[in-house]
């Protein structure tokens, strides 16, 4: 059942609540809703009085988890000779039949069931249910080691990218910043390929051993341009052999040290990037197998919440552990179109049944019959068809509480690198290197400068769409204020009433119908 809460999320909300929370988005009323004490105040709910044999009993109506109903109607059955599949399959052929509703045009909205631990259905169930949480399971860890793995590679092609950095700053036409990075890159061949001053063959270890004591200086300062390495090892000789500071072994040792330095330039250059492919293809491949392995997983955890009892009918009295029942809720939908809104009719079955078994000759197997007690509720509703989506949107979040958890749980862990991962995900294949960007600080918040509509600066949907699509609603739109009423707007309030018109009908002749149809007091 609907709470206050979730009425408020999915925009059922009354005067007050459209004039103060219409204009936000689902996620945004979400925010809101938790610095909210008094929810119930802005959503436009169903209050029902229960029937009562005291009839100087003061009970005040109670809130039923429906928003506000234009039309219902409520029947309890209690019947132990006549199959109660039969009930359901009769309003549902009406619907489809003698109500002119279309077969597209109804939508199930739920379907679930608790047995007591004693009985058949219990045994069954619990196997299946095992089964679906082993599987479920198996692609969970698999989807959790695959996120722990993107981490590490976001983290990897970081290092690579601002070592990248280094490299392309040596070509930049600013002679400071292009000197200060092949400073820095020489003070990595220095300490890493060389072995710093504990080598003597280093350009430090012979400064201090061998007395080359300008070696260092000159190393770092020495700066070659050239298109590509063979004509860097043209020009070294020529603009060594022209100082005129040190003598023949001197600008030997300095021309050997520069060579060697802008060979394992070129050479750890093409190794980065290389290694920023593979990451970037590894990070590709982990990002399409958790979509993946998502969409595998759902079908399951489906299963699993389908499968697993409702602690609310647990609870109730009506079910009693050492007893031979079930209790089972089914609800489905019909929505006819008028102009801009619907005439809606919900039809929600609460079963306490009885299984019973018949054996089928020849089959070898035996077939379940439900009998036992009914309650059918028949509501009518206008609603437009974003009030329709986000009905079905909220009845899913019920249902699927348990993937809206996972899908959160992932969510939270990628949104911390969703920046780096998507700047990787939507680079061009042929890019090797880091673009630089630009970012503004607007609203105290951190803005990337949009310069086009294409590239990683354009406007782009998020990386978790994906992942939580079937929870996030669209927000609502917001009309000017002091507009005066149009021709449109006349025809919106004729397709209301149409809509209004139907659904009052329609919800009336299914309830009398089915009094009638099955030997009920009716007039």
């Amino acid at each position: 059942m609907a709470s206050y809460k979730d009425l408020f999320i999915y925009g059922f909300l009354n005067e007050q609540g459209k004039a103060r929370f219409g204009h936000m988005s689902i996620d945004e009323r979400k925010k809101a809703s938790k610095g909210l004490s008094n929810v119930s105040d802005f959503t436009d709910h169903e209050m029902r009085e229960l029937a009562t044999m005291c009839w100087s009993s003061n009970e005040e109506p109670h809130f039923t988890g429906y928003p506000d109903v234009h039309k219902a109607n409520r029947l309890v059955w209690e019947h132990y000779a006549l199959s109660l599949e039969s009930a359901y399959f009769w309003v549902l052929n009406q619907m489809t039949a003698d109500h002119g509703f279309h077969k597209d045009e109804v939508i199930k909205i739920t379907d679930i069931f608790t047995a007591s631990e004693m009985s058949t259905y219990w045994g069954v169930s619990a196997q299946r249910l095992g089964l679906q949480q082993d599987r479920a399971s198996q692609y969970l860890r698999g989807i959790s080691d695959m996120v722990k793995s993107m981490f590490q590679l976001i983290r990897d092609l970081n290092i690579v990218d601002e070592k990248l950095r280094y490299y392309k700053d040596t070509n930049h036409k600013n002679s400071k910043i292009a000197t200060d990075a092949e400073i820095v890159l020489k003070g990595q061949y220095a300490d890493l390929v060389e072995g710093g001053p504990k080598s003597p063959s280093s350009v430090f270890g012979m400064a201090q051993n061998y007395n080359f004591v300008m070696l260092p200086t000159l190393f770092f300062n020495t700066r070659i341009e050239g298109k590509d390495l063979e004509e860097i090892k043209g020009a070294v000789g020529d603009k060594i052999e022209a100082m005129e500071m040190g003598n023949k072994t001197f600008k030997n040792v300095l021309i050997r040290k520069l060579i060697q330095y802008y060979t394992w330039k070129e050479r750890t250059h093409k190794q980065l990037k290389t290694y920023r492919k593979l990451y970037k293809s590894y990070l590709k491949q982990h990002h399409n197998n958790i979509k993946l392995y998502m969409n595998w997983v759902k079908p399951y955890l489906k299963n699993v919440k389908r499968l697993s009892s409702s602690d609310s009918q647990q609870k109730s009295a009506d079910l009693i552990g050492a007893f031979e029942s079930t209790m089972i809720e089914i609800e489905f939908i019909a929505a006819k179109k008028w102009g801009e809104y619907y005439s809606v009719i919900l039809n929600n079955f609460e079963y306490r049944s009885i299984p019973q078994y018949d054996y089928v000759p020849g089959a070898n197997d035996r077939r379940s019959l439900m009998v036992g007690r009914i309650e059918l509720n028949i509501k009518g509703f206008v609603w437009t068809e974003k009030q329709l989506e986000n009905y079905q949107k909220m009845k899913d979040a019920e249902d699927l509480g348990l993937i809206s958890e996972i899908d959160s749980s992932i969510s939270e862990a990628m949104d911390s690198m969703s920046e780096d991962i998507t700047k990787y995900l939507e680079e061009d294949e042929d890019q090797d290197e880091p673009e630089s960007r630009k970012w503004e600080l607007k609203n105290g918040k951190v803005h990337y400068v949009n310069d086009g509509t294409t590239g990683p600066n354009a406007k782009r949907e998020s990386l978790l769409a994906p992942f939580t699509a079937i929870f996030i609603g669209n927000g609502s739109n917001v009309s000017k204020s002091g507009s005066k009423p149009s021709k449109k707007k006349s025809k919106n309030d004729g397709s209301k009433k149409k809509a209004e018109g139907h659904a009052d009908l329609t919800t009336w002749l299914l309830y009398k119908f089915f009094k009638k149809a099955h030997r009920l007091l009716s007039w």
